[in-house]
């Protein structure tokens, strides 16, 4: 987890805690003025927390891709060196262990809980995801996934294991994964949103050949919160997001609050 997205993320967390504190104080005081005990039930809260982690609205998703198929076979592709095969229940917890180690929303919480808040990405139809593997199966180094395949661009999500990361397997899985899918769906564009100071990152897509195309606002909900944010934490600029504000032709500022955009044509 890169500085910049870290502190987003904390302040993230502040934020909805204090809306959750004042949706749970607003329903006290109702409960007040009808007489009843101003305490709340586990279910109230477990309601009022659900309305922000999981609010209702109209789903956007066109047809997903299938891949049915793909997902009951034991290996996706490999190339002498590395596999990628499809991620199935057996691998939940290594799967949330990744995850574990660049997030901070979910610190203090048990494997068992991060597994159960984390492993439904495995059984969306709109997502397929694969283990990054040595050939000879001594070791998972991480994961590769499409997202979203209801959306027209597919955006790839890659992480490896902190302990292989820096060794080539990160860009050689991304050539892998991305050519069989265009064997397999005819897609050739894909996308890659990069934290702007995850510099070996940023390495990773060019050796495999993404281009900087822009900045993706992934955070925030609206451009007045990103900016907000950008106002409270100008001191974060550093040089090398000056170089790449110069390539995009934005302000210095605007990467403070705004992920980079990669996209790979195949």
């Amino acid at each position: 987890m890169d500085r910049i997205y870290t502190i987003i993320q904390k302040e993230e967390m502040k934020r909805v805690s204090d809306e959750i504190l004042a949706s749970l104080d607003k329903l006290g005081k109702r409960k007040a003025l009808t007489g009843e005990a101003s305490t709340y039930s586990k279910q109230e809260i477990i309601d009022t927390i659900s309305a922000f982690l999981d609010p209702s609205k109209p789903s956007t998703a066109g047809k997903c891709w299938d891949f049915s198929q793909e997902r009951t076979k034991p290996v996706f592709i490999a190339d002498g060196t590395i596999l990628l095969r499809p991620l199935t229940a057996r691998d939940e917890e290594f799967y949330t262990a990744i995850r574990e180690q660049y997030s901070i929303f979910h610190k203090g919480l048990t494997m068992a809980q991060l597994t159960d808040y984390w492993s439904p990405d495995l059984r969306k139809d709109s997502a397929f995801y694969c283990a990054i593997e040595a050939e000879d199966r001594s070791q998972k180094m991480g994961y590769i996934a499409v997202k979203d395949t209801s959306k027209e661009l597919w955006e790839i999500a890659v992480e490896l294991d902190k302990a292989h990361c820096g060794q080539g397997c990160g860009s050689k899985a991304i050539t892998l994964f991305l050519k069989r899918l265009n064997e397999i769906t005819t897609k050739n564009q894909f996308q890659f949103l990069v934290e702007v100071d995850n510099i070996p990152c940023q390495s990773c897509m060019k050796k495999a050949g993404a281009e900087l195309t822009g900045l993706h606002n992934f955070a925030f909900d609206s451009e007045e919160d990103a900016e907000q944010f950008e106002a409270a934490h100008l001191d974060l600029i550093t040089e090398h997001m000056r170089t790449l504000a110069a390539k995009l032709g934005v302000e210095p500022r605007k990467l403070l609050s705004h992920v980079l955009d990669y996209r790979i044509n195949i």
